[in-house]
């Protein structure tokens, strides 16, 4: 095989390979003025935000939450709203569903309170004591209103029994509480450390995104921020976590997210009228935001592509990429996620450079005196 059949045949093999990755697809990558190009396009300084976790031991666990648990282990089934319809009736298929319910002890007003729980159990981890009596509350206080003024979201697919129980369980969790904490106690070293950052930061030209893996998590970031002693008044905070617009969606009582201002909460941040957004995994991409100056990371990218869009909001000149770790935890460790883009970044220039070298050699052959004859007819 001649040497411009070799290189054809490595550039055909390069070329399959490339369609078979990106059908319907191209990437174009600026050449002429690349110089001028990273003279406006700023890498953000990337920078690890170590604090000391708590241990098991040391977690102090506030009434409110305990009680929270106790009502869900010493739920009686016999009185949910669920479980009372269907031995009303002598149907059949009721009995024979009555069965299956009480044998999976799941009905919806108790799946609703253990979601609560569970998304409370997060906050307690990463936020503290504080953080999570008052998710707890406002649980309570944003969805349990007149009847006349619950939102129709709430709890969609219950009837009006099922949401009377489920508040007035959470009305007696609320009532017996007397607990009395300030913003500035019961706070987590993970937020402690994030409250001190942002101190740090802080200043007039300011703008920030932080990432946050749970909705309700987002929201009560986004509170502990406006109240506590280190960052109250220091920002204008807001809060972007998307909305599924699938029709199969539930809406939970956990779900504590103001879904209505959303939009224009993200304008006011584009205008500069707020300065500080917390908000999920949804902001990563395909939203237009302007350039930051601070992104943190409240909990660490899941993967290279997050790693990479989330430092991608922060691009103006002397921007930084924060992320909070925690000590000896290596699952999010920056350097990991750094080595990985520039394997990625070489892999791609060596295939690209093999691609111009053929092209160069490909000009180099001289094809004007070749011929090819077919035997057969001469």
């Amino acid at each position: 095989m001649s040497r411009s059949s070799n290189t054809w045949l490595a550039r055909a093999k390069l070329t399959n390979r490339i369609l078979e990755t990106n059908l319907d697809s191209h990437v174009i990558t600026p050449k002429l003025r690349r110089s001028e190009l990273m003279q406006y396009v700023h890498v953000p300084e990337l920078i690890k935000a170590i604090y000391q976790p708590t241990s098991f031991e040391q977690q102090v666990v506030p009434e409110l939450y305990t009680r929270l648990w106790q009502a869900i282990d010493h739920y009686d089934l016999k009185t949910d709203p669920y479980i009372l319809d269907l031995r009303s009736t002598t149907d059949p298929e009721a009995i024979t569903l009555l069965n299956r319910t009480l044998l999976a002890k799941h009905t919806y007003c108790l799946d609703q309170l253990d979601d609560v729980a569970r998304r409370a159990e997060v906050i307690l981890k990463d936020l503290g004591i504080t953080a999570v009596e008052w998710y707890v509350r406002t649980c309570y206080t944003r969805n349990i209103r007149e009847p006349e003024q619950v939102d129709p979201l709430w709890m969609p697919d219950s009837s009006d029994k099922e949401k009377k129980h489920v508040a007035t369980i959470l009305e007696n969790i609320i009532a017996c509480d007397d607990s009395q904490l300030t913003p500035s106690l019961g706070t987590s070293p993970k937020t402690r450390m994030l409250l001190e950052t942002l101190r740090q930061e802080a200043a007039e030209s300011f703008t920030g995104i932080i990432f946050a893996e749970q909705r309700s998590l987002a929201a009560t970031l986004a509170e502990t921020i406006k109240t506590h002693p280190l960052t109250a008044g220091l920002f204008k905070v807001t809060t972007f976590v998307g909305a599924s617009t699938s029709s199969k969606r539930k809406a939970n009582i956990g779900d504590i997210s103001e879904i209505s201002g959303q939009q224009q909460d993200l304008d006011d941040f584009r205008l500069g009228k707020k300065n500080l957004i917390v908000a999920t995994s949804v902001l990563e991409e395909g939203i237009d935001v302007s350039s930051c100056q601070t992104v943190i990371c409240f909990d660490p990218p899941a993967n290279l592509v997050s790693f990479i869009q989330r430092r991608g909001r922060a691009r103006k000149k002397g921007s930084k990429f924060i992320i909070l770790l925690e000590q000896g935890d290596s699952t999010g460790e920056p350097a990991r996620w750094h080595d990985l883009e520039e394997n990625m970044k070489n892999a791609y220039m060596e295939e690209l450079r093999n691609v111009e070298l053929a092209a160069t050699l490909e000009n180099q052959v001289d094809f004007s005196n070749r011929r090819y004859i077919v035997p057969s007819t001469g």
